[in-house]
């Protein structure tokens, strides 16, 4: 069974005196707003790091791909489609 103080104080909550972070929080929250964005766009803006990082693995991709294509296209002359065979 909660006791007296407890179900005072579920009962008589007064959003208005809640107590909240204050303008410390306030200023960390909005110069974290502020600062992440850009010093993403300065790290990954980086030619050198584009460079360095992404053109490998987008000629990875492609060549990954351009085997795909290969592949589909000696698989449909192996395994011709249906209306293409000679039915017998």
């Amino acid at each position: 069974m909660p006791s007296d103080r407890l179900r005072r104080q579920c009962t008589n909550y007064d959003s208005t005196t809640a107590i909240m972070g204050g303008p410390n929080l306030e200023i960390l929250k909005f110069s974290i707003y502020l600062f992440v964005p850009i010093v993403a766009l300065i790290h990954f803006g980086d030619p050198q790091w584009y460079r360095e990082k992404v053109v490998p693995v987008r000629l990875y991709v492609i060549t990954c791909f351009q085997y795909l294509i290969l592949f589909t296209q000696y698989r449909n002359q192996l395994f011709p489609e249906m209306d293409r065979t000679v039915q017998v």
